[in-house]
């Protein structure tokens, strides 16, 4: 199964004009869209591969996830 990492190096490779990171705990990868990072992909629980997360997710309106985890903006497009 591929790191958080290399699914964000896969996903930029197949989208260059999108900006990918990998949270920090590695659970996650992210897309810079509207000025923030939205989450694209999660790990399933148990370590069994990876889901693609097709919409935000919410609670009581807010993003369920904390920005930080994913580092700061990026500063280019070049960024993975």
């Amino acid at each position: 199964m591929k790191t958080a990492q290399e699914l964000a190096v896969s996903a930029h490779a197949a989208r260059p004009e999108v900006i990918y990171a990998a949270a920090a705990d590695g659970n996650s990868v992210a897309a810079w869209s509207d000025g923030r990072w939205i989450p694209v992909a999660s790990k399933l629980i148990g370590g069994l591969g990876w889901a693609s997360l097709p919409y935000e997710l919410l609670v009581n309106g807010k993003p369920a996830y904390s920005q930080d985890i994913y580092g700061p903006a990026p500063k280019s497009q070049a960024a993975v």
